[in-house]
Formats: structure tokens, sequence, C-alpha cells
């Protein structure tokens, strides 16, 4: 009896024309000593699917508060549509390696610099006969270009998500029934809305630009690590551009950048170097060249501002050529951020108030050498 159901189920199958292609087929052998009822679970892995966060960073210059909202863009293209299907975005990459690198020995050793030079001379000659034979075959046809597809706007689809946290991975589970379809446009959904006090300051460079930029100052307030994604930022409710968000930690304090802050102002007023030789036969001679500039900030907050200013000086690496640097007032900070040379004062500002910084610095070198590196600075 049960073969003759299993063919009559084949005939049923058969009739019906067979599965569609690209159709996943399932085959489960269930073998039950009598009748009986019973449900299948399947769960199986599907290529063409991705996510990736996106993120949108709003600051309110009046309540010193920062908005951080995270959101996902999923698209798939499984072969396959999603319709009314529970989703859930995990943060976990099967994809990449499981451990860490592994270093492999570095090994150095002696070369005889004239076995360099000849197989340099050998390479040269190597590749200018190739370019003869390449000149010889003659330009190639253009190759032909496809006219690039349509573009279909879409309006994005947005609602809200939880997150949960399992191990060291974190995964988004959007509420209600979601569905994507599987021609590879963009679905929006919300993951999570983020809010705490932001230090506001002020940072100018006026070497390089005439402005002060406002900046941000926040700690990650969400429980769970985000992703580094693209952040559009908006100032008091004005969108001022994007910015490459990285990856933020529970806890952990990141400075955003919101744009020219114009209620500063900042000018750079260089001043004329001065060049003098002095020295003896025994002492030996030597030139000086002495620079200067001075840099100017008003405020027309209507509160107190943190503003830090920053400049450089020239780094030299010979024992023989010297920098003696003048600055009034002495900066706050040195070599900023490992970077040597680079300087930093930071000070509050307040309403109406106007604060100078004078900066000069000398290069001592032996007269009969020549100093690199200062001309158009």
């Amino acid at each position: 009896v049960a073969e003759q159901r299993r063919d009559a189920i084949k005939a049923e199958i058969g009739a019906l024309g067979g599965p569609p292609p690209g159709a996943l087929e399932i085959a489960v052998a269930v073998r039950a000593e009598q009748p009986t009822r019973l449900e299948l679970e399947v769960a199986y892995q599907l290529r063409g699917a991705r996510w990736q966060p996106v993120y949108e960073v709003r600051l309110d210059t009046q309540s010193s508060r920062i908005a951080l909202r995270q959101e996902a863009i999923v698209t798939q293209q499984t072969g396959e549509d999603w319709s009314d299907v529970a989703l859930t975005l995990s943060t976990a990459r099967p994809a990449d390696a499981s451990g860490p690198p592994r270093l492999q020995p570095w090994r150095i050793a002696l070369v005889d610099p004239a076995e360099i030079a000849r197989r340099a001379r050998e390479q040269a000659m190597r590749d200018a006969a190739a370019d003869r034979q390449q000149a010889t075959r003659g330009a190639a046809p253009p190759a032909s270009v496809a006219a690039p597809a349509p573009v279909v706007a879409r309006e994005a689809e947005v609602v809200a998500a939880s997150v949960q946290t399992a191990g060291f991975a974190v995964e988004y589970v959007i509420p209600g029934a979601t569905s994507v379809a599987a021609d590879g446009a963009d679905r929006r959904v919300r993951i999570a809305d983020i809010s705490g006090e932001a230090t506001m300051s002020a940072l100018a460079i006026p070497r390089l630009a005439p402005r002060a930029f406002l900046r941000a100052r926040f700690a990650h307030a969400a429980p769970a690590p985000t992703l580094p994604g693209t952040a559009s930022l908006h100032l008091d409710g004005v969108f001022v551009g994007r910015t490459a968000l990285p990856l933020l930690r529970p806890g952990e304090e990141t400075t955003l950048a919101f744009g020219a802050d114009d209620r500063i102002r900042v000018a750079y007023e260089p001043q004329a170097r001065r060049r003098a030789q002095e020295g003896s036969l025994l002492t030996g001679r030597t030139s000086t060249e002495a620079f200067e500039a001075v840099m100017t900030l008003r405020s027309f907050h209507a509160r107190p501002v943190e503003v830090t200013v920053e400049d450089q000086v020239p780094v030299s690496g010979d024992a023989d050529l010297t920098v003696t640097l003048q600055a009034d007032p002495a900066p706050t900070a040195r070599d900023v951020e490992d970077r040597p040379g680079v300087l930093a004062w930071t000070f509050a500002l307040a309403p109406g108030q106007e604060r100078r910084i004078r900066l000069g610095y000398t290069v001592t070198a032996p007269r009969d050498r020549q100093v690199q590196g200062l001309s158009g600075r």
C-alpha cells in the first residue's frame, strides 16, 4: 500500500510539471511504525544577501546633546523573495578568518650594489623591448561600452528594531514581518536611537584654513558595539555633510566635526622673513632665517567656547641644522597626536573676546649648506 501511495504521489508531481528552474528541492526520508503527524523545520543558507550599517548624527548646540540613529540597508539577490519573514541582522562574520594572522620569519641579507645595478639595467632593457613590440602592434580597437541600466527610484521603508547580544556577536531583531524582494533593491530598517551629552569645542588651523571647525565629543551609550559605516551629519536640523563613523564600543568616546563655525573669526598674518649670517673662521660661519606669523581669533558666540589652535614648526634630522622656537603664549601641547613639530594652544574664548598667538622660529644651518623644505611654507 505504501508503495502504491508513493507511486501516486510521484505521478501527481509529474503532472504538475516538476519544480521551476532554480527552485530548491529538499528530500526528507521518514519512517513511522504507524500513521502519525509531524512538523518539519528547515534551515538553509543562501549567498547573495547582505546588509550594511548607516548612521544619522544630529547635534543640538542649544542643549549640547547629540542623537545617533543607527539603521541598516538590507539587499538580497538570493533568487527568492522574502515575503513577511522574521528578519534578524547579525554582526558575525563567518566569511572572515576565525583566528589571527601568523607572522612569518623576516629575513635580511647583504647584496652587492653592482649586482643590483646590473639587474636594474637588464630590467630596463626588457621594458624597452616590450615597449617597442607594443608600438609595432598598433593601438588596439576601442572596447565597446554597454549602456548603463536605468535606475529605478524606490521609497525607503523604515521600521524599528531591537538589539540582542549573543556572545561577542550582536543580533538586531526586526519586529513584525518584513518583506525584501530579491531584485537587489535597498530596504532600510531602523535599529536604534541613542542620545547623550556632547562636549562642544572648536578647532582652528589658521595656516591652512582661515576658519574654525565645530567639534562634538561624546561617549557611545549603546549596550553593544556598532560597526563602522557612513554617517550623515546634521547641525541644529541642517544637513552639513557626511563622515566615516569608526567602530564604536560601549562607553568609548569619539569626536566628530560638524563643519565651519562661522561665529569664530580666524585670521593668519605671516610676517616678513629675516635672513642673517654670522660666525668666524674659527667657529664656522652659519646662516639663519627667521619666520614669524600672528594668529588672531575672535568669538561672536553668546557663551564661552573652548578653542584649540594648531600650527607647526619644521623638524630637523641633522645635528648641524637647528630650529629654535619662539611662541607667545607658549603652546599647551607639543608633538600633538605623535606628529613631530605640531603645536597646539587650547583655551576658553569668552563672548566678544579676541586672542592673539605669535609664533616664530629660527632655522640655523652651516653657510655652505642648503636647507631643503622651507620654500613655500
